[in-house]
């Protein structure tokens, strides 16, 4: 019994090698768990779609579902090239805002100074924060809500033009059917679509977001703002402001993209008007009901850049460019013509930029109680980086699969060496017992290798 547990303990303790090492192992047993890895860690990517990209541009393949909606249109023909539920109004979110834009530049005078009513600093997100009472210039008001979305800057200039919101929503609905785009409903200037928006949201067609993109690309002003990767500018009270395009992903991926607008609502989804110019020729796409809508946007207009402009296209025809911008009159204008909404508030403001918009004081008058604020909620946003969340999305996805697959490699690894361990003290404890059956040995010293014996030890 003595013999046999001292042989036990021995058998547990290091006679070779007994402990793992990459060393013990064949080769081709390592170069297969290696070839294991990479192929799993490329199937994680190609399961994702990052790595196959589509586009000859630079955008990858979308890794959503088709759109609902979409329409490719040739600007320079003004031709559908193809579409999908072409003239079916649906929310159109931020998108929205460049036929707001639109109607203000054919009532504004590009010098006005717009103020900044309660009713308007207190849109809900996307906004900057205005404050009531100052007066900001034309072209600020523009650039802050085509490139961020600035819901109260929208306000403000549907104030400004209108003379309230419900004036302008007449106003936009009256140009959007004077250009051609007959499908939809302009209500809210900021595209909004819940209890706080104007009469439910504005509804557009991906007919009526064609022309108006048609015609937003022939206002230099515009086709401008949506094309900046960035500005950087003072306000009227001296506060710096940086504004990155909420259109990046487009803009930085798409080889010749220069506009126009990304929109989001909680009841809309993600949705994107683009375009881009290559070779001399102007493409337009606008997508609908996906939420890779720069990935879509893409293959669309890579799929109307691949088109013969020399071919008769069956595709419906988009109405002549109309849109007349509003001419510079001598002077500036401190406020608007007409006023806005809520009057008594910007009385201070007004007086502070007669010298000029550039000097405006920013002044606060009183509070109004003419139209009640709405309060602010943190799911609207007017457009959160509609495209570049979908590919950030994407890509952490792939990451995550790739690490999967690593990790699958490593516990594979782990359970193979387990394994031979296990082998190798099964073969010990036999070598042992062969040797103890021959009565070859008594006691087996730790320094022994297996299946040799101590001389010292060994029968006379």
């Amino acid at each position: 019994m003595r013999l046999k547990n001292r042989l036990d303990r021995q058998s547990t303790r290091s006679f070779g090698r007994p402990r793992f090492h990459p060393l013990n192992h064949p080769p081709t047993s390592k170069a297969a768990a290696a070839i294991l890895g990479i192929v799993i860690c490329a199937a994680s990517f190609v399961a994702t779609g990052v790595t196959t990209p589509v586009s000859a541009y630079g955008l990858a393949a979308p890794v959503s579902p088709s759109p609902e909606a979409y329409a490719i249109i040739d600007a320079d023909r003004g031709v559908i090239l193809e579409s999908r539920d072409l003239h079916t109004p649906r929310n159109a979110a931020s998108m929205v805002k460049l036929a707001t834009v639109l109607t203000a530049v054919t009532h504004l005078d590009p010098k006005v100074g717009v103020p900044i009513s309660a009713r308007a600093a207190a849109e809900p997100t996307m906004r900057i924060g205005m404050p009531a009472g100052e007066v900001w210039p034309l072209d600020q008001m523009i650039n802050s809500a085509l490139m961020v979305s600035a819901n109260d800057a929208s306000w403000a200039i549907a104030e400004c033009s209108g003379g309230s919101v419900e004036g302008f929503a007449t106003q936009g609905q009256k140009l959007l059917a004077r250009l051609g785009a007959r499908d939809g409903k302009f209500s809210d200037p900021a595209g909004l679509d819940d209890q706080n928006s104007l009469g439910g949201g504005s509804f557009l067609s991906p007919w009526d977001l064609a022309v108006i993109g048609r015609n937003a690309l022939a206002v230099p002003r515009i086709a401008a703002a949506t094309n900046s990767r960035e500005i950087s500018f003072t306000d009227v009270s001296g506060r710096p402001h940086r504004y990155i395009n909420h259109n990046k992903t487009l803009l930085n991926g798409y080889a010749g993209a220069n506009g126009l607008k990304t929109g989001f609502t909680d009841n809309a989804g993600r949705t994107l008007i683009a375009s881009a110019t290559r070779d001399g020729r102007t493409m337009i796409a606008v997508v609908f009901g996906t939420y890779d809508t720069a990935g879509w946007a893409g293959a669309l207009l890579d799929q109307g850049f691949a088109s013969n402009p020399s071919l008769e296209v069956a595709g419906e025809k988009l109405p002549p460019v109309r849109i007349k911008e509003a001419k510079s009159k001598r002077g500036v204008k401190p406020v608007c013509a007409k006023g806005v909404s809520n009057p008594g508030e910007i009385a201070g403001a007004s007086a502070g930029v007669a010298a000029g918009v550039g000097t405006a004081t920013g002044a606060t008058g009183s509070t109004s109680t003419s139209a009640p604020s709405k309060t602010s909620t943190p799911t609207q946003g007017a457009s959160n980086n509609s495209a570049s969340e979908g590919s950030i999305w994407s890509t952490i996805g792939a990451w995550f699969a790739a690490l999967l697959g690593v990790l699958a490699v490593l516990v594979i690894l782990r359970r193979r060496a387990v394994l031979r361990r296990r082998r190798m003290r099964a073969e010990r404890r036999k070598a042992i017992a062969r040797a103890q059956r021959a009565g070859s040995i008594h006691v087996i010293d730790a320094k022994t290798p297996t299946g040799r014996v101590d001389p010292r030890h060994r029968r006379r």
